[in-house]
């Protein structure tokens, strides 16, 4: 049999699919828009910063380039920016809140390690607001000073929900999908690092491209481990 030679199938403590309620992805949506929040953040910090320079430039050259006009095409960028970023993430929010759930197996689960480089600083990553928002930053490794990137191989079929998958459902001939999702990790214990061949977990996608997929990642043991805490 195809399965004989391979791990078994097993979901862990990964979200399944009957899991992804309307409760898990309002919580989803609410961390997008966190990244919204934090994003937008970097960028006029970013701008604040090289117009104190230019402002200084500007002070001791008045007549030599019209200054005003600069500023007013650097704030009509500045807008179209922060307006670009609010709608990248006004989609993946529409997408978190209607995207259908399918279930996935881990093939291959490779992390590098980026030796010498800091993790973000505080006020680019964001503060977390919450003891569950801290859980899940520590469990995703967004907190960690070290960055790492684990890449993981997926396979699924879309449609395919059920939580008793085989080996033999994911053979060559039948109809899938397979996706290449990186993400960021921390040490060992958090969750890009618990993904091992073999491991299930539940993945939403686009029906119109299956490939334009996220992993729903294990909120659910955030929530147990705050109920521990209260």
């Amino acid at each position: 049999m195809f399965g004989e030679i391979l791990p078994k199938l097993s979901f862990g403590d990964n979200v399944r699919p009957s899991q992804v309620t309307r409760a898990l992805r309002e919580r989803l949506i609410t961390r997008q828009k966190r990244a919204r929040q934090s994003a937008t953040v970097v960028v006029v910090v970013i701008v604040l910063l090289f117009n104190s320079g230019l402002t200084i430039v500007a002070l001791n050259s008045l007549g030599a380039v019209p200054w005003r006009s600069v500023f007013l095409w650097e704030g009509a960028g500045l807008a179209a920016t922060v307006l670009a970023i609010w709608s990248w993430h006004s989609r993946l929010t529409a997408f978190l809140q209607e995207a259908p759930v399918a279930v996935a197996a881990v093939l291959e689960s490779t992390v590098t390690t980026l030796w010498g480089i800091g993790g973000l600083p505080s006020w680019m990553r964001g503060s977390a607001r919450s003891l569950g928002e801290t859980l899940e930053d520590d469990e995703e490794g967004t907190s960690d000073e070290v960055i790492r990137i684990a890449k993981i191989r997926l396979r699924f079929r879309p449609g395919f929900a059920t939580e008793q998958l085989t080996w033999d459902d994911l053979r060559d001939e039948l109809p899938h999908v397979d996706a290449t999702k990186w993400l960021f990790s921390g040490g060992w214990g958090t969750f890009a690092y618990g993904l091992k061949r073999g491991s299930l977990l539940s993945l939403l996608y686009a029906p119109e491209s299956p490939a334009h997929c996220r992993i729903v990642q294990r909120i659910h043991s955030t929530e147990r481990r705050v109920g521990e805490l209260q």
